[in-house]
This record gives C-alpha cells, sequence and structure tokens, in this order.
C-alpha cells in the first residue's frame, strides 16, 4: 500500500511518546536530570549513581549511555555543573 500510494507512511514522532508519557517509564524527567548531574558532579558510573538514587543500574545505564531519554539536552545540564564548580 505503501509503494502504489494507498497509504502515506507515518511519522512515527506522532506515534511514539517520549519520556514520562510512554507508559514503560520508570523514572521521571526530574530523576534523569537529576541522574545526569550526580554523575556530571562526581564522576561516578551507572553502579554508584544507581545506588545512590535507589533505582535498577540497568536504568541508570540507559541514561548515561544514550540509549534512553535521547530528547533530554545533557549539554546543557553538563555546561550548568561545570558552571556551578567554577563558582
Amino acid at each position: 500500500a505503501l509503494h502504489t500510494g494507498l497509504r502515506k507512511p507515518v511519522d512515527m514522532k506522532l506515534v511514539i511518546k517520549r519520556g514520562e508519557d510512554n507508559y514503560h517509564s520508570k523514572v521521571t524527567e526530574k530523576q534523569v536530570k537529576q541522574f545526569l548531574e550526580y554523575h556530571y558532579k562526581t564522576g561516578y558510573g551507572c553502579r554508584k549513581v544507581a545506588r545512590y538514587f535507589g533505582v535498577s543500574h540497568g536504568i541508570v545505564d540507559g541514561i548515561l549511555m544514550g540509549r534512553t531519554w535521547k530528547h533530554i539536552d545533557r549539554e546543557s545540564i553538563k555546561k550548568e555543573v561545570e558552571k556551578n564548580a567554577q563558582l
């Protein structure tokens, strides 16, 4: 149907829910930002970050490695942590 023009392709950005809107989400956007901020401040890996916040290391690993929560602006969080460290 796609090849013959009977059906148009679906824009997956409209279909797939991101972040907290996804029903599989175990953490909130605020928590994700806290994980990243703590990671950038301390340099700790996923297991120590997960232990500190009381969540599974698999969740934190996906976030720190950039496989999940890709829409979070990591660079701005990193710059903010660096800026605060200089003060």
